[in-house]
């Protein structure tokens, strides 16, 4: 149910990996109609961000949906990871959706909260995405926000993996319109 192909590796402004693809269309789309109508969705708000977060490491989750979160799937994400980042990660990921709408936002920030969490793939859920609605994943080359290096739009079944360090700094920009969608992997260093 995964095709996991790899667009672009790049070294700048900090490590990451673009996905073009992820899932098949058909899986794709059926995980989208999950996150749209079934999931416990929680407001978080903080000093830089407002989102919809779920756990999915936990919850309960319909067998036919399953497949995110599978052994053989996360098997090849950490092969992917390991491969690409010459690294070694560890068994354990924490698997979380978010939802954005009209008005939510992510502040520029660099996701390091502690030396154990070491990458993160984010992917993209969100059909027909447009530029006008939104919620680009701003790539910065400094904490100065005319410093863009990139603007990442949240296509549908695109992915977009990271080193998490003191420099990897981003941002989603505020959905104009629309329900954003994502997958969230965090995968922590081999112990």
């Amino acid at each position: 149910m995964h095709q996991l192909e790899i667009d672009k590796f790049q070294n700048q402004p900090f490590q990451h990996i673009k996905f073009s693809k992820i899932f098949t269309d058909e899986y794709a789309l059926k995980l989208l109609g999950w996150l749209e109508k079934c999931v416990n969705w929680k407001l978080k708000t903080t000093d830089f961000y407002q989102q919809f977060e779920c756990n999915l490491s936990s919850c309960m989750v319909p067998q036919d949906i399953q497949y995110f979160r599978e052994n053989f799937f996360l098997e090849s994400l950490i092969r992917i990871i390991e491969d690409s980042f010459h690294t070694k990660i560890g068994i354990n990921i924490n698997i979380s959706a978010t939802k954005m709408v009209e008005g939510q936002f992510v502040e520029i920030h660099n996701d390091y909260l502690s030396s154990e969490s070491s990458h993160r793939l984010i992917i993209y859920l969100n059909k027909g995405w447009e530029e006008k609605q939104g919620g680009g994943l701003v790539i910065f080359n400094s904490y100065d926000h005319e410093d863009i290096h990139e603007i990442i739009l949240p296509n549908h079944n695109t992915g977009f993996a990271f080193k998490i360090s003191g420099n990897s700094l981003h941002e989603v920009k505020s959905i104009v319109s629309g329900q954003r969608f994502s997958l969230v992997y965090t995968f922590y260093k081999k112990l």
